[in-house]
């Protein structure tokens, strides 16, 4: 099976295209195939396009299809174990529905992003991930002249004016510029940057590139000028058009404040400025939240378990468990960890012994080992499928959930085994249920509830 998602851009419905090889059981037709699949990715840019190689695979007969409809996360689960491969839009698939998928061989995205696949899944499972790298190149470079014109126009203005009637009386008020003569910075100098770049010299305007993996004459040759830092080119910069991944050395390349500082001569540390800032809001979240009557220890614990830029995280899982901690919910919680932190930490630090972060199933010697290593195993899968927004009082009754298994092995199983690679492994297996709570908050600063 081949399967194809495909979003319909003109009422953003989710199409599903499945394909079935029919040549499964006939090698000699899988050259054809993949042929006509990759013919399938050159050309499937617009609905016309859809279309052509709707009847294009119509007409092949080494495949029959279907289109589909529903591309919920329920319904991929259903439907595509049974494909070896599948191109997609903006569809997501992450680790719950690819982790049911055992066929599946080869990804492909319209497109050059790959942000809505879960790319640490395909490394471990080694399915392929294939880009469409020109495919809209020219498309992204002309919507960015789009906007650098629409903002010097004030076209949005002017529209609204004309659609009130009142253009004529609020024309005077309304600014406009030139693109003429303006210094336009392109942060990012790959497919996007050049056909840009080559737009933008058409209007008359001055161009400076930021992309340290590109070559002076390389730029040079396109017509731009190269800068060494994002922040000389912000200095003389009219637009600014980013085209690069997101990654480590990305992420707040643009820092606001910087610019500012640096355009009035201050000198500053940005890490000083950064922990004053930490502080400051962190002074202020604990003084809310003791204001909500929550307890200083979880205050303390959720501050101190996250960074500043994610407030409503620390607060959202501080209020869940202040408000449960007294229940039989966050009394379970707080037992199974401490439980296995007291012994951990007193076996640590009385025998000095060093752990390596292993678990070896292979040591365990009876059921309750297995067992309590398999709900750990659980809850550990639940927190890598956790989006953006977690449930907190779900969370909390995941963790609960494992009082019984944390107690069978306490009570049944000798921690300080006369086998030290048993009785070290032991204590991995506490040190991985306490790193696994600790997703949630770090509990080690909770009191007993």
């Amino acid at each position: 099976y081949i399967g194809l998602i495909y979003e319909k851009l003109e009422d953003l419905n989710k199409t599903i295209f499945f394909f079935r090889k029919s040549f499964l059981c006939n090698p000699n037709n899988g050259n054809a195939f993949i042929q006509l699949f990759y013919r399938y990715l050159k050309n499937n840019a617009d609905t016309k396009d859809r279309i052509i190689n709707e009847t294009l695979l119509k007409n092949n007969p080494a495949c029959e299809f279907e289109i589909i409809e529903d591309s919920s996360e329920k319904n991929l689960i259903k439907v595509l174990p049974n494909f070896d491969a599948c191109t997609l839009r903006v569809s997501r698939l992450n680790e719950k529905i690819l982790s049911n998928c055992k066929n599946l061989k080869v990804i492909s995205r319209h497109g050059v992003g790959y942000d809505n696949v879960d790319i640490k899944f395909l490394k471990e499972k080694k399915i392929s991930l294939l880009v469409t790298a020109t495919a809209n190149a020219v498309a992204v470079a002309e919507h960015v002249i789009a906007m650098f014109l629409s903002l010097s126009k004030s076209v949005s203005t002017y529209d609204k004016e004309v659609r009130n009637g009142d253009f004529k009386k609020n024309a005077n008020k309304i600014k406009t510029l030139e693109l003429f003569n303006k210094n336009i910075l392109i942060a990012g100098f790959g497919r996007i940057g050049k056909k840009l770049i080559t737009i933008c010299l058409a209007f008359d305007t001055k161009v400076y590139v930021y992309d340290p993996y590109v070559e002076d004459k390389i730029i040079k040759d396109f017509g731009g000028i190269k800068v060494k830092s994002i922040s000389e080119g912000l200095k003389i910069a009219d637009y600014v058009s980013l085209h690069m991944p997101l990654t480590n050395e990305t992420k707040d390349l643009i820092n606001y404040s910087c610019v500012l500082f640096a355009e009035q001569d201050l000198d500053f540390d940005i890490k000083t400025v950064q922990q004053d800032l930490f502080n400051f809001f962190s002074e202020r979240l604990k003084f809310y939240m003791k204001e909500k009557k929550v307890r200083s220890d979880i205050i303390e614990c959720s501050i101190n378990s996250y960074s500043a830029d994610q407030i409503y995280k620390i607060y959202n899982k501080a209020f869940i468990l202040n408000k449960l901690i007294d229940k039989n919910i966050g009394q379970d919680v707080i037992f199974s960890y401490k439980r296995a932190s007291n012994i951990l930490s007193n076996e640590i630090s009385k025998n000095k012994i060093e752990l390596e972060n292993s678990t070896d199933p292979g040591l365990f010697k009876n059921d309750f080992e297995k067992k309590l290593y398999k709900k750990i195993q659980e809850i550990r899968k639940y927190f890598t499928s956790l989006g953006s927004r977690e449930d907190c009082k779900k969370t909390l009754e995941i963790l609960a959930d494992a009082k019984t298994d944390v107690s069978n092995f306490f009570d049944n199983v000798r921690v300080n085994d006369e086998d030290e690679a048993v009785k070290k492994n032991r204590l991995e297996l506490m040190q991985l249920l306490c790193k696994t709570f600790n997703n949630y908050l770090n509990f080690s600063d909770i009191e007993s509830a």
